[in-house]
């Protein structure tokens, strides 16, 4: 861990962390009795960025998601593990994370059962080998949910089919959420 945390107090205030450095200075309220403490050694949260919810199509084989925003949320580099897990696994097994640390990206792949559906919560866990000593912080979690209708029923009104009388062209409108599914068209 190399991180650090200032705190501050005087005479008339309370103790209230502070980022008193700038430019390589240190700046301190002018005409005030300070006392500066500065916990060093501090290991802080690791970091990544928020998933967006996922709608799935019912007997997915299997559906990618990118995972952005990580670092050890230190300067100097630390190994980073990336575990996920699954809050129902008869619906979908705990998916598999693909990191190479301390790459800022990774992908996290997850394999619906088939002939199942249901809202999922996936948990992303960012651990690093700072430790917890001096009030560190050596892990972070994220999670997103996964929905996947029953059956194809379930999605009424998301698929819109229709032909076309004026020619021999038929119309499908694909809502976002669908985009990265397979649909067939029989």
């Amino acid at each position: 861990a190399s991180g650090w945390d200032a705190y501050r107090t005087s005479f008339y205030e309370r103790c209230e962390k502070v980022n008193p450095f700038k430019g390589g200075l240190l700046y301190l309220p002018p005409k005030s009795i300070t006392t500066l403490y500065i916990k060093t050694n501090l290991n802080h949260a690791p970091t990544i960025d928020q998933v967006s919810d996922k709608f799935t199509a019912p007997n997915t084989v299997s559906a990618t998601v990118n995972l952005t925003g990580i670092t050890c949320g230190d300067p100097n580099a630390q190994v980073i593990t990336i575990t996920a897990r699954s809050s129902n696994p008869a619906v979908i097994p705990n998916p598999t994370v693909t990191y190479a640390s301390p790459a800022l990206l990774g992908t996290l792949t997850y394999a619906p059962v088939a002939e199942q559906g249901g809202i999922i919560t996936i948990t992303v866990t960012v651990k690093d080998n700072g430790g917890t000593a001096n009030g560190g912080v050596d892990s972070t979690t994220m999670t997103f949910k996964v929905t996947i209708p029953a059956s194809l029923e379930d999605m009424s009104g998301k698929v819109s089919l229709y032909p076309n009388p004026a020619s021999d062209a038929v119309n499908l409108t694909i809502p976002a959420e669908l985009s990265n599914s397979k649909i067939a068209v029989c």
